[in-house]
């Protein structure tokens, strides 16, 4: 796997990119030589051909300005394609990955390969097109510079190129400066979300050492982002020096010419526009080289990833399950755990119970089964044949005690996005609840959410219970909310809660307000959708409030079991 692929798919807009950047050159890069033209106009001649000069300058600056706009348009259109492609290749990429091969990334790095080091391949594709697009630019400044005098061409362009030196003693510092923060920013994510699970571990005595532990990968990481920042900054302040000081030559030279009267006052203005116009290019090319080194690493690392899930043959998959599943000496190290020389046989049509302690292997067992780890030693084999490396998921189903819960409506959950038809978990669902089942099936977009608290009152689950519900929208949205809570309706329609905030949440009589952490949860909510509230009376046949009655009951009687 390699760029070529999204080269050409993007080529039509790479293609439109460069053409108009080309012709937004053309047009900014004659506007000296106007200039050079106005200066050196024989007045005696009359104005007619100094307003046709004139006339040709604006027209320079129109259509520099307007294929400018059309080569950053396509730009946006670049990127908004790029990340389309390369997200979905490295998406299905990871889904082609078995199990345990997926297992060997934390979330963590998966969620950053999407996030930063995609972000860094196309920082570095749009640097090498960059790249391209400036030699042109500086071949049409090339053209115009010795249409003026070709000693002052080759030497604005010889200073110019002498500062391209930098890069090539840089570049490698700063792609490894680059590398360990991308590393250190994964290793951040990881740490974030590794404290966050362990939420409830949070006390007032572990508090501090938890924030200490976040407070030091932090600072880890703006430390490597720092001195990313701090060398590339070096690196660009000594190249715009080196041009400064060039420029300077090419300024004294022009001075002696001029001197000398072997240029006109034309040409040396013209060559003065040309001096800034040739050098920004080329300090376009140095900020671009120097991308394209800093990004190399986050490149590559996707690349890679592209290509291992490219080279993946689909695996054998086992269809029928005709006599046993035979476990030989399997032996496997998982940490300072091992499950030593297991062997059974389990027979088909029969029933198995795997009981013992914590710790002896039960789970292991599936774990192996379903090809989640891998033996050290041994064999698993269904019906004489072993499973290593190949898919057994049509024969071989694992239903565990929690299972992942997708952001989307029952039905998708159900059907995992229409991979099962309807009419299978309509069948498999019919031993259960008709009226919650019914209550689902018939709105396709509908989606059940509830929850508790152990110690709670009704006022803050009706709170929250509109807090979650406004907060499972993905955007703005127009939303008709239908309660029987006096207490959520009136705050916010008779404007309770903007006077308690106002007072510092206090109500009219100077005493506390009640539940303001859940109020100033919801009240951004409430900014961000527009919400109609309707009130209806409780415990009065209405199905869907008659439904969270039940859903709340449920909840309360689970929280209090605990």
């Amino acid at each position: 796997m390699n760029m070529t692929k999204y080269l050409l798919k993007l080529k039509y807009i790479i293609v439109f990119q460069v053409f108009t950047a080309l012709l937004s050159i053309v047009g900014i890069a004659s506007m000296p030589y106007v200039v050079k033209l106005l200066f050196d106009y024989d007045f005696s001649k009359g104005a007619g051909g100094m307003i046709w000069i004139v006339f040709l300058y604006l027209l320079s600056i129109a259509l520099g300005m307007f294929f400018e706009y059309c080569s950053q348009r396509s730009v946006w259109k670049f990127r908004q394609r790029f990340y389309c492609l390369v997200k979905q290749d490295l998406f299905e990429a990871l889904l082609r990955k078995r199990y345990v091969d997926f297992k060997k990334h934390d979330l963590s790095d998966y969620l950053s390969f999407f996030q930063n080091d995609v972000d860094v391949f196309r920082q570095y594709l749009e640097s090498c097109i960059s790249i391209f697009q400036t030699v042109l630019q500086l071949f049409v400044y090339a053209f115009f510079l010795f249409s003026l005098d070709a000693r002052l061409a080759i030497l604005i362009i010889l200073s110019s190129f002498v500062s391209l030196l930098v890069p090539k003693l840089t570049g490698k510092q700063l792609s490894q400066r680059k590398a360990l923060h991308l590393t250190a920013m994964a290793n951040y994510t990881d740490t974030i979300r590794d404290l966050l699970s362990g939420f409830r571990l949070v006390n007032h005595e572990t508090r501090e050492a938890i924030s200490q532990r976040h407070c030091d990968s932090i600072e880890q990481t703006e430390e490597t982002e720092y001195q990313f920042g701090k060398y590339k900054t070096l690196t660009n302040v000594v190249t715009g020096s080196s041009m400064y000081f060039l420029q300077s030559i090419v300024f004294a030279v022009l001075g002696y010419l001029l001197f000398q009267r072997q240029i006109t006052v034309g040409t040396a203005s013209a060559a003065l526009g040309y001096i800034q116009d040739f050098c920004y290019p080329v300090s376009y090319i140095l900020k671009d080289i120097n991308n394209v080194n800093a990004s190399r690493a986050g490149k590559d690392k996707i690349l890679k990833l592209l290509a291992e899930g490219k080279e993946k043959a689909p695996d054998e998959c086992i269809e029928s399950f005709q006599k046993d599943i035979q476990f030989q000496d399997v032996s496997v190290r998982l940490g300072d755990f091992c499950f030593s020389h297991f062997t059974h046989t389990f027979q088909k049509g029969k029933k198995y119970a795997i009981i013992g302690p914590s710790g002896v292997g039960k789970s292991t067992i599936l774990n192996l089964l379903m090809q989640y780890i891998v033996p050290d030693q041994g064999k698993i084999c269904i019906d004489g044949n072993s499973i290593s490396g190949k898919d057994s998921s049509k024969i071989i189903v694992c239903v565990n005690q929690f299972e992942h819960i997708f952001h989307a409506s029952f039905t998708q959950n159900a059907t995992l996005f229409e991979s099962y038809p309807m009419s299978r978990m309509r069948s498999a669902l019919r031993y259960f609840d008709n009226e919650k089942l019914n209550s689902l099936l018939q709105k396709d977009n509908a989606q059940e959410l509830s929850g508790g608290e152990k110690h709670t009152t009704n006022n803050r689950m009706e709170l929250t219970g509109v807090i979650e519900a406004l907060s499972a929208l993905k955007y703005p949205c127009k939303v008709i909310l239908t309660t029987d809570s006096k207490y959520v309706v009136d705050s916010v329609t008779k404007g309770w809660v903007n006077g308690w905030k106002r007072r510092g949440w206090k109500k009219s009589d100077n005493t506390p307000a009640l539940n303001v952490d859940l109020w100033e949860r919801l009240l951004p909510l409430l900014d961000t959708h527009d919400v109609e509230f309707r009130w209806i009376k409780g415990h009065a046949g209405h199905p869907e409030n008659e439904r969270c009655d039940r859903l709340a009951v449920r909840m309360r009687d689970y929280y209090s079991a605990l």
